[in-house]
């Protein structure tokens, strides 16, 4: 399934170190919908304070460091009980290692929880789609002592970090590139089922196209087109992707350059 897009792309790239992590740090309640889909020229919050973000029309070339962890800042206050998934679209270049990739959930005083599964990223080119459950059943607490009650009332910052083998608190090492895309918080509804038959298909866009200006709006066409194919028991699936912003896991960054097409 081909994506439509409405805005420019943001590609940035670097040799990630990914014992050091990426986050997200712009302030709000983790509720259902979209986070980030970097359709409007910016990584949305994904970078950090010393990474500029640029206009549409440029893409961003990101120079890494190791042990620079320069993240700051909350991510959400609170996860609303609605949600209990994360979704992204990751691609790991073609001849690159594959990565095993979990989602992290860390809260103010930096109780760690993480997927206990991991999913892998192979390095052969494709896009896929990833969920990761932020339910407690399917999480290890990693740091800290605190009950997951404590990760939803004070929640501060969404990770995703290259983690093989056992749950970690802090992660492996390993070099090369991932993109990431279309980062969505998933309710009790799958995202762009708009008839409520645990599917994405044809009948939702037909939904959507019969109500656009009546409650469905262009981002929620793009929501159906993101997650098309998928069900409400599917987990990863290949999908062509023509615009995404290469994203380092790192968060060991030293500077961004900003460059035009």
């Amino acid at each position: 399934m081909a994506r439509y897009f409405h805005g420019a792309s943001v590609r940035g790239t670097l040799a990630l170190m990914i014992g050091c992590l990426i986050a997200a740090t712009a302030c709000a309640d983790l509720s259902p919908g979209l986070i980030s889909d970097f359709n409007d020229g910016t990584r949305q919050g994904w970078d950090p304070p010393n990474g500029n973000t640029s206009n549409p029309g440029t893409f961003l070339e990101i120079v890494s460091a190791p042990n620079l962890a320069a993240f700051t800042g909350d991510l959400f206050g609170v996860i609303d009980p609605a949600v209990n998934a994360v979704q992204m679209d990751l691609m790991r270049p073609a001849g690159q290692s594959d990565l095993e990739m979990r989602l992290v959930l860390v809260s103010i005083d930096d109780n760690r929880w993480t997927t206990t599964l991991s999913q892998t990223a192979p390095g052969d080119g494709g896009w896929r789609d990833y969920t990761f459950s932020t339910l407690e059943a399917d999480l290890t607490r990693v740091k800290g002592n605190a009950p997951y009650t404590d990760l939803v009332a004070n929640f501060s910052r969404l990770l995703i970090r290259y983690d093989p083998g056992e749950p970690s608190p802090g992660g492996a090492f390993a070099s090369g590139l991932l993109a990431m895309d279309n980062v969505y918080a998933l309710g009790n509804s799958l995202a762009g089922d708009f008839n409520g038959d645990s599917v994405v298909d044809a009948a939702d866009y037909t939904v959507w196209r019969d109500n656009t200006g009546g409650g469905f709006t262009p981002a929620d066409y793009s929501m159906w087109s993101d997650n098309y194919g998928a069900t409400q028991a599917s987990n990863a699936k290949a999908v062509p992707e023509p615009n995404a912003a290469l994203l380092a896991l790192a968060g060991c960054l030293l500077h961004a350059k900003i460059r035009r097409r």
